[in-house]
């Protein structure tokens, strides 16, 4: 098996990860110490759980905000991207990128929030769908390369057909269910029913976020 552990120090490139990838930590002999922030507490516990079980990596502290942190005593910093907030936190990650690096993550995989964080100064960005692989393989590379590769599914969304895509705009343009069901020639229900399916699909909750889902896929083409 191949050793996964930074404890001796090399100066060749090593394989550190379930996945197989090698990254050149030069002469690192330490754990890399990591920080989470996240306001969701299940979140926080979950992905502290997870890369706390992998052998290189120390989670030594964990908070629902980062007023608390010292960022000069970490390796790396993973971010909710959305702090009691439905805005990117990109004063966060501008304070902290000064001193650390940080890694974004979120459930709502917003492009143009990742991008504004990225623009602040975060070195990467993992879905928390994301296997604890990818967590544990983003640390390692931003940590031995400075920066890791953005996830190709930040940047995409699923096809919505014509009808979620009709009611998502009429959403967006301030319509209630009742007034959609009524331009649409559909009923209530219906409508209901296809705004579940746009939340499914886009990973959305609350009307804010239809709304920017709306003006963010507007150039899309509708499919079934």
């Amino acid at each position: 098996m191949s050793p996964r552990r930074v404890c001796a120090p090399s100066t060749s490139p090593i394989d550190l990860s379930p996945s197989g990838r090698t990254y050149d930590l030069g002469s690192r002999s330490e754990m890399i110490r990591v920080g989470i922030v996240d306001d969701h507490p299940i979140a926080l516990w979950g992905l502290r759980g997870a890369l706390e079980s992998v052998p290189d990596i120390s989670v030594v502290a964990t908070a629902a905000t980062a007023e608390s942190f010292d960022p000069a005593n970490l390796d790396v910093l993973v971010l909710d991207i959305h702090l009691a907030s439905d805005l990117p936190c990109v004063p966060v990650v501008t304070a902290m990128a000064a001193h650390t690096r940080v890694i974004m993550t979120s459930a709502t995989e917003r492009t143009a929030d990742i991008e504004q964080c990225m623009a602040a100064g975060a070195r990467a960005f993992v879905p928390k769908s994301s296997p604890l692989e990818q967590f544990a393989d983003t640390v390692r590379m931003v940590v031995a390369d400075g920066s890791a590769p953005l996830a190709a599914p930040a940047v995409t969304h699923p096809v919505l057909s014509p009808r979620e895509r009709a009611v998502l705009d009429h959403i967006a343009g301030g319509l209630t269910h009742e007034q959609i069901a009524r331009r649409l020639g559909i009923s209530k229900h219906t409508v209901d029913t296809y705004l579940k399916r746009v939340r499914a699909k886009l990973n959305l909750g609350n009307k804010a976020e239809l709304t920017r889902a709306a003006l963010a896929t507007s150039g899309q083409p509708a499919g079934y």
